[in-house]
């Protein structure tokens, strides 16, 4: 009976390491001291906790075609900021503007996103408008 209950336990330490594991600060991935920008079409979109994420495919059809895993905010957050699900559809051209990941790799915290109209979405909390126009997302 002793060996079921450490097994037990043990179960259950392994699967609350696992979910804390899971949720990550966008800080220690992201360069917050860097800048990325990149044009592209959006392919896919996960407009769920704990963060969005976007896929945006840059020079789609040529030999440098390349996908790009975006991610920012939570559903939560951006709804308070009156940023939702129908600013953007599968298949809109956009300009993506953010923090690069720290590894190099093809990935960006987006706090900015361009429209075809030149309609800014304002993505992160605090950040100001990057481009002219009009936008969509409060900075407050």
């Amino acid at each position: 009976m002793n060996m079921v209950k450490v097994l037990l336990a043990s179960s259950l330490l392994m699967l609350m390491v696992n979910h804390a594991a899971a949720h990550h600060s966008w800080a220690a991935i992201f360069n917050t001291d860097g800048d990325a920008e990149i044009d592209g079409v959006v392919s896919r979109i996960e407009w769920r906790n704990p963060h969005i994420r976007l896929e945006v495919m840059t020079d789609p059809g040529t030999l440098e075609e390349k996908v790009w895993d975006i991610e920012s905010g939570s559903v939560a957050m951006l709804d308070r900021m009156g940023v939702n699900p129908e600013v953007l559809t599968e298949g809109t051209g956009v300009t993506i503007a953010g923090y690069p990941e720290r590894e190099g790799n093809d990935s960006i915290y987006m706090n900015h996103l361009l429209l075809p109209d030149n309609t800014e979405v304002i993505f992160r909390l605090g950040a100001e408008p990057r481009w002219e126009g009009e936008n969509i997302g409060t900075s407050e």
